[in-house]
């Protein structure tokens, strides 16, 4: 798995690696299954991922796209290889009118992918987080558009991922998140627009079985014409 050694626009192989702990970290290297987090500020439906002006449907009006990690129709991953984490796979969502997804063009299945490629150890903690505001990944639309994706800074860093200082848990959850803020296009921010979710860790005593019984994936960028 060598998710450093791939292009932006080449097509990404996962597969789990054998658990091995990355300096600076706890968390094995590997491929892991995301959810949705509890404490996510737009609830029904829940999300893994917001952005807010995907799409510029209500030209009076704010317009929020969320995505459900937790949809039967969804896959999505996030593989660490020591260097880069990758995230990527298929989403259901849409254009979140409260409670509910508007049944419109834009409510179905997305492809996504973005590559984290400047990954560290947060200093006095085990988590892992990265500080560069120049990452970009992709989103497709059930219609075929794709934006692209770029990593934006809170001011600390663009991305982390682990449970905060001391383990205490990212706001609330006993157990992994990955949680990071992004743009899209050349579109300043227009609200929020973050990954937040929860990530399933194996044991160290199941990371083999999981490697014998997991398959090859690959996801390739499509654009539109």
């Amino acid at each position: 798995m060598q998710l450093c050694g791939f292009a932006r626009s080449a097509g990404v192989v996962i597969a789990l690696s054998a658990a091995a702990s990355a300096s600076g970290a706890f968390i094995p290297q590997g491929c892991f299954q995301l959810n949705n987090h509890p404490d996510g500020g737009y609830q029904d439906p829940g999300y893994g991922l917001i952005l807010t002006e995907l799409f510029n449907v209500r030209h009076h009006g704010t317009d929020v796209f969320s995505f459900d990690f937790d949809h039967a129709q969804s896959d999505m991953q996030l593989c660490w290889d020591g260097e880069c984490i990758v995230i990527s796979g298929t989403v259901f969502g849409g254009r979140d009118i409260g409670e509910e997804w508007a049944d419109d063009e834009y409510k179905g299945v997305y492809e996504v992918y973005f590559k984290y490629s400047v990954i560290d150890g947060v200093s006095g903690d085990d988590d892992l987080f990265d500080e560069f505001q120049g990452d970009e990944g992709w989103i497709k639309s059930p219609g075929g558009t794709t934006v692209d994706l770029h990593s934006k800074s809170n001011g600390d860093y663009t991305f982390r991922l682990g449970d905060e200082n001391d383990d205490l848990g990212h706001r609330g959850f006993n157990g992994i998140s990955g949680w990071g803020w992004l743009t899209m296009g050349s579109k300043p921010y227009a609200g929020p627009s973050d990954w937040l979710f929860t990530v399933k860790i194996p044991t160290p005593g199941s990371v083999a079985l999981l490697m014998a019984a997991t398959p090859l994936v690959a996801i390739r960028r499509r654009r539109s014409a």
